[in-house]
């Protein structure tokens, strides 16, 4: 009798440690095709305007030379990749995979500086950078020979030589709606303005952007980079009609990219504005706690 016991007893206990692990296993399974299905890849975009040499000129948009190339020198320490917003787009396209650590450096507005200082360091610690050209501030650069490190911007020689040299992405940053004047703010809609009307402004100023970016470089765009991070609920819709694939705002969040939801991001990819007197450190602590 005691041995029938302790044989069931047995029994009992394997039966239990089978049903154990047949559960982990199921659970295990579980949470790693649940990991599958939610595969988000983060991707911190770094916002920068001008860069200056003289210290008393820093600012909320401008930084200094130094304070530029140590960010540079973080960002390879860290780990990270550069990427581009071709790289988004094939990305989304294409599922092509993006680096296991990816961070855009992106600068707004198209200073002289862009190819004078900012260039040369890329190519020292091979990187890339996306920057967003005013094309009516290119053609005015293009026209006179004005060229001052405080406010220079870019002509199209300079622009096309960027686009050469393969560490620097050109996007459209609207050919002459860089402006916080009258009724408009950057490409905000109107307030008495309908869509047609919206949409017939948007097409004139940023095709003109396009057709003068492929007419001199050879080069058409993918993105619109908004103007003080401003536009219109209607704004995405129009520019996916005008064949545009991506487009970057101003608020200051990680980006999480899901390929099997990228119509939520990809027109809506945030930037961590880089002001000038912050330490490195400090300014990447602030992005890497998010």
């Amino acid at each position: 009798m005691v041995i029938k016991i302790k044989k069931l007893q047995i029994f009992l206990a394997v039966t239990v440690l089978l049903a154990v692990s047949m559960v982990i296993g199921i659970s295990t399974d579980a949470i790693t095709v649940n990991s599958e299905q939610k595969d988000v890849t983060l991707l911190p975009i770094l916002m920068y305007h001008q860069i200056t040499r003289e210290k008393n000129r820093v600012n909320k948009f401008t930084v200094t030379e130094t304070e530029l190339e140590e960010d540079l020198k973080y960002i390879v320490g860290r780990g990270y990749t550069t990427v581009t917003v071709e790289d988004l787009i094939d990305f989304r396209k294409s599922g092509k995979k993006l680096p296991a650590k990816p961070l855009m450096i992106s600068f707004d507005d198209g200073y002289e500086t862009v190819y004078d200082i900012l260039l040369p360091l890329l190519k020292k610690y091979e990187l890339k950078a996306v920057a967003a050209v005013i094309g009516s501030a290119v053609d005015k650069f293009s026209q006179v020979e004005d060229h001052h490190i405080r406010y220079s911007h870019l002509n199209w020689e300079k622009v096309e030589l960027l686009v050469k040299s393969g560490y620097v992405e050109i996007q459209n940053h609207t050919y002459d709606m860089h402006k916080n004047t009258g009724c408009r703010k950057g490409v905000r809609r109107e307030k008495n303005e309908n869509c047609e009307q919206y949409r017939e402004a948007l097409k004139t100023d940023l095709m003109r952007f396009q057709d003068e970016m492929e007419e001199h470089t050879g080069y058409r765009p993918k993105a619109v980079v908004y103007p003080f991070g401003e536009y219109s609920k209607e704004t995405p819709v129009i520019l996916k009609e005008l064949g545009f694939e991506a487009a970057l705002i101003c608020e200051e969040k990680i980006n999480r990219l899901d390929i099997n939801n990228a119509d939520e991001w990809i027109f809506r990819l945030g930037r961590f504005n880089r002001p000038g007197g912050m330490d490195t450190q400090e300014f990447f602590k602030k992005i890497e706690a998010n």
